[in-house]
């Protein structure tokens, strides 16, 4: 069935699925996201840091369920697949989703068009698709990047915070 003959529930199903995958698909995408010639050792870093990420983050019955097939003899997934579909279900997601959820998302205060009201990204032209889709990843990535400084912000902070200060037994001998 072709999107354009989906049902209003059908449409209200599939854009509650596709905001949960926006939700927490992100984490999953995020080296494929972060690459090194757009974010240098940030990429490096969004590397290291995935198993850690991926850990803590919810599971999404989409991406199991094309990720699953997949799975290696010890039950493992290789990262890059993983990375690499997620990023597919994001974009897809996007499309699933209105107008309004995106333009939400990014925290635009001024007044949308009217065109736009109650739309579905799919229902745009199709150029107009793509530099929603584009965008949107562009934002949401760059948001991860913030995320990423932030937390190489702390590690650095820790390190001199370690060099530089007393340690807690140290303060409680001199007092």
């Amino acid at each position: 069935m072709k999107k354009e003959e989906l049902t209003s529930e059908q449409k209200e199903e599939a854009r509650g699925v596709a905001l949960k995958n926006l939700d927490n698909l992100f984490i999953y995408a995020t080296p494929r996201l972060v690459t090194s010639a757009q974010y240098g050792q940030l990429s490096e870093m969004a590397q290291s840091l995935y198993p850690q990420l991926v850990s803590k983050s919810p599971p999404n019955q989409q991406l199991w369920e094309r990720v699953s097939p997949f799975l290696k003899d010890n039950g493992s997934i290789p990262s890059s697949y993983l990375q690499k579909v997620s990023a597919q279900i994001i974009q897809e997601s996007v499309a699933m989703v209105k107008v309004e959820d995106i333009y939400g998302a990014l925290g635009i205060d001024k007044a949308m068009k009217k065109d736009y009201a109650g739309k579905y990204v799919f229902e745009l032209p199709e150029e107009e698709i793509g530099k929603l889709i584009s965008s949107y990843m562009s934002f949401r990535t760059s948001d991860i990047v913030k995320g990423l400084l932030d937390m190489n912000k702390q590690g650095i902070k820790k390190g001199l915070e370690e060099l530089l200060c007393e340690s807690e037994e140290q303060e409680k001998k001199v007092a």
